[in-house]
């Protein structure tokens, strides 16, 4: 069975999640492919063969964390950033450009690998795209919709994020299930979105 994986970049938990599963997968003789970027990417590369950069995706972040503020605004201008590796000023390019060019990045390798199953973990351009060729997809995350009880702001992007979760064979959510957990406030109410039959608590 050819198997692709399509990891996010934003922090390690996802790539945490994505080598010990593919280990356990590698035994049953499946042909694996990777995608990720950044230091994702790295551990990837380290751990697999037939891993492929693809570009990254981030927040505007400094040691503290993320800035809320200047993140809504990378949305659609480049910011400048202090890179501490380098010690110096560069600019982050926009994430509307980071998502736009991710998704070519993949588009182009997953038609060509053409994967019997697609697992995404937290990367919803690898959704879209499985979407698009009928391609049988596993998603792994703990978060579908973040603005449940808040602003209404969120809304729009997190319906049409819904779209491409719902074409989902599996949903995984890596945590306990509510109310042992906090992720029930990322996830909403499941029943409402009709993902309740499809999700599994691991």
């Amino acid at each position: 069975m050819r198997l692709l994986f399509s990891c996010s970049e934003l922090g390690l938990g996802h790539v945490s999640r994505i080598v010990p599963l593919a280990k356990r997968l590698e035994q049953h003789k499946h042909e694996m492919f990777f995608f990720s970027g950044g230091k994702a990417y790295e551990i990837l590369k380290r751990e697999f063969k037939n891993v492929y950069r693809c570009t990254p995706i981030s927040w505007y972040e400094n040691a503290h964390g993320i800035i809320t503020s200047a993140s809504l605004l990378n949305l659609f201008f480049p910011l400048p950033l202090f890179n501490p590796e380098s010690n110096s000023f560069e600019f982050k390019k926009s994430n509307t450009w980071e998502t736009i060019h991710r998704y070519y990045d993949l588009r182009e390798n997953i038609h060509s690998i053409a994967p019997d199953l697609l697992i995404a973990d937290g990367d919803i351009n690898a959704l879209r795209l499985a979407s698009r060729w009928k391609i049988p997809s596993v998603y792994i995350a703990n978060m579908i919709r973040p603005s449940y009880g808040f602003s209404a702001l969120l809304s729009p992007g997190e319906r049409f994020i819904e779209r491409y979760v719902k074409q989902c064979s599996k949903i995984i959510i890596p945590d306990n299930p509510p109310p042992y957990t906090i992720s029930e406030y990322n996830l909403g109410n499941l029943d409402d979105m009709g993902l309740e039959n499809k999700v599994e608590h691991v």
